[in-house]
């Protein structure tokens, strides 16, 4: 898992920002609104960057809000239970 992409959405609590995720990481599978990258990629890695830059702010908090609340409903409590 890659709990840096998780921690990020979790400190967003002004639901703005734009989330980037690896391709190859754990959490890109539950972050679906973040951009996903190769990160071995360099010009798929800048097109990502480009893009955020020019999202469109509603884009982006609809996004958050919906990472955020991925994140906060499938917390360790729930990845316990799973086991």
């Amino acid at each position: 898992m890659n709990l840096v992409a998780k921690e990020f959405v979790s400190a967003r609590d002004d639901e703005d920002g734009v989330a980037h995720s690896r391709t190859f990481a754990g959490a890109s599978r539950e972050l679906v609104e973040a951009l996903l990258v190769n990160p071995f990629d360099v010009v798929e890695t800048a097109a990502a960057i480009a893009a955020a830059l020019d999202m469109p702010r509603d884009e982006r908090r609809k996004r958050m809000q919906l990472m955020r609340r991925t994140v906060s409903e499938n917390n360790v409590y729930r990845w316990r239970g799973a086991c």
